[in-house]
């Protein structure tokens, strides 16, 4: 996995919505999370799910 941090939710959202598709790109907060390396591949789509929510908590205490 990748993350990219911006300095607010909106450009996290406008690059999230821009990004090809066909990798698997997440927002959560000012931050956005890319699953498009061949190896990010071969995370499954439980463990992205345990990524992003784990990533969700931690912005939650910001």
């Amino acid at each position: 996995m990748s993350i990219y941090g911006f300095g607010t939710p909106k450009v996290a959202a406008h690059w999230v919505k821009e990004m090809p598709k066909d990798a698997d790109w997440r927002q959560v907060g000012r931050f956005a999370l890319a699953f498009g390396a061949r190896d990010q591949a071969l995370t499954s789509d439980e463990r992205r799910d345990e990524l992003t929510k784990a990533l969700e908590a931690l912005v939650a205490k910001e």
